[in-house]
């Protein structure tokens, strides 16, 4: 892929002005333009489409979105290459912020269309930080605050535009924290799990616990894992954070075998580890190492890992499942994946996503979601586990479909356990 250097006047591969026209753009004679903005965009699927289909045409790729950006602005926009698939428009000047909004929303749209390229229909789509000038603010200044505000669209679900203000730079400082947290967490040892029993909601019995990652700083106390988990993906820690959990259940899972033989211990494999092809030989490594049964592991995989067609990882899960795990297939329904990539893959069980199990009473939509999945899984001789159950209402109703297993906070909260205790560590009555 064409990149571009800090230094770069113009960017050889787009035409694009590189970094230093940004600076002279946001700069005038007098100091800092008064009144202007600046738009940071990130082409949001890129990623994907240079390593799935190469950096030649991921390169045509930008040259493309480069011209579509020159279409949409204003004569005397600035439009430069920041680097990567990352663009900067520097508009000034403009009259108010409904200006640089209906800008972000034409680019947005511009930007979404599809991309005939090498006899290829290629659709990015981009999401867009905007920051507005005001007398003294320093260019470097708005090109974090622009940047800040991307990032904010980003975890909003890409695909939109976010204009900075200073609620932004508090939750950045807050990420800031929390990646220090991360980075230091398998050192310092503030990783654990927690588990949650899986029931039979045919018997009430236990058959398995789902392995759940907590982490805890002694400064910021326990940080959620919706919060450090996907941040940890981001900053690419997601790999050794996952080894080290990984081990730590394999300790677990020895010491459950040993009391408990006929209990599971299931754990979610994160895009990280799954992209690496020995995986199977390196989960076979330390269950030979910590005296581990695979037949006592389920894996757990996202739905959304299964949207690339990925031949190593289907060859991957064949080979874990011969070894005797089981492949778990999580949240579904809530995923990008299809039903013919569901098919290609040893599935053993399907997780109904709790979206789809609360109030399942009152909806029917929710409770035509759950027959369709267990059809579903009947048709692959998978178990079905319907997660987040609250009410006895709702694990009633699931029993009545005929819905296999279930998990959630009528039966426990998921908690530390000792393994080598003699009794299991739940009550099967509703939490409060």
């Amino acid at each position: 892929m064409g990149e571009t250097s800090p230094d770069t006047v113009i960017d050889s591969l787009t035409g694009l002005p590189g970094r230093p026209a940004i600076t002279r753009a946001l700069t005038s004679d007098d100091g800092p333009v008064s009144v202007g903005a600046v738009l940071f965009i990130d082409l949001d699927r890129f990623k994907w489409v240079n390593d799935s289909m190469g950096h030649q045409l991921g390169d045509e790729v930008l040259k493309a979105a480069s011209r579509r950006l020159l279409e949409a602005v204003r004569q005397d926009d600035v439009v430069a290459r920041f680097g990567g698939d990352e663009f900067v428009i520097i508009m000034a000047p403009i009259k108010s912020v409904a200006d640089t909004t209906s800008m972000a929303r034409r680019i947005v749209e511009a930007l979404s269309q599809t991309m005939s390229i090498e006899n290829r229909q290629i659709v990015v789509g981009a999401s867009i930080g905007i920051a507005i000038m005001s007398d003294g603010l320093d260019p470097e200044l708005l090109l974090r605050q622009a940047d800040l505000a991307l990032y904010e669209a980003k975890r909003r679900g890409r695909g939109r535009h976010v204009i900075f203000d200073h609620r932004l730079a508090a939750m950045a400082d807050h990420r800031v924290r929390i990646e220090r947290s991360i980075r230091s967490a398998v050192d310092e040892q503030w990783l654990s799990l927690h588990y949650q029993p899986i029931i039979s909601l045919r018997t009430d019995g236990i058959v398995g616990f789902e392995a759940l990652a907590r982490l805890i700083d002694p400064e910021l106390g326990p940080i959620s894992p919706a919060e450090f988990i996907p941040l940890a993906g981001e900053i690419g820690c997601m790999k050794v954070m996952g080894r080290h959990l990984r081990r730590q259940l394999m300790v677990d899972a020895a010491l459950a075998r040993q009391t408990w033989p006929e209990v599971s211990l299931a754990f979610n494999l994160s895009p990280a580890e799954t992209e690496d092809r020995d995986l199977a030989d390196i989960i076979g490594t330390e269950c030979e190492e910590f005296g581990v049964d695979p037949t006592s592991l389920t894996l757990e995989l996202s739905e959304d890992m299964l949207v690339q067609d990925r031949g190593w990882l289907e060859r991957t899960l064949v080979r874990l499942r011969e070894m005797g795990c089981r492949i778990s297939l999580d949240d579904f329904g809530t995923g990008r994946a299809s039903l013919t990539s569901v098919k290609k893959l040893p599935i053993d069980e399907i997780k109904i996503d709790r979206s789809f199990v609360t109030d399942i009473g009152k909806s029917r939509f929710n409770q035509a979601t759950c027959e369709a999945i267990l059809l579903l899984a009947n048709a692959l001789d998978a178990t079905v586990v319907a997660e987040g159950i609250e009410t006895h209402e709702e694990a009633d109703l699931l029993r009545q479909i005929g819905i296999h297993h279930g998990q959630g906070y009528l039966f426990a909260k998921p908690a530390p356990v000792d393994w080598s205790a003699a009794e299991l560590p739940v009550s099967l009555q509703a939490v409060d």
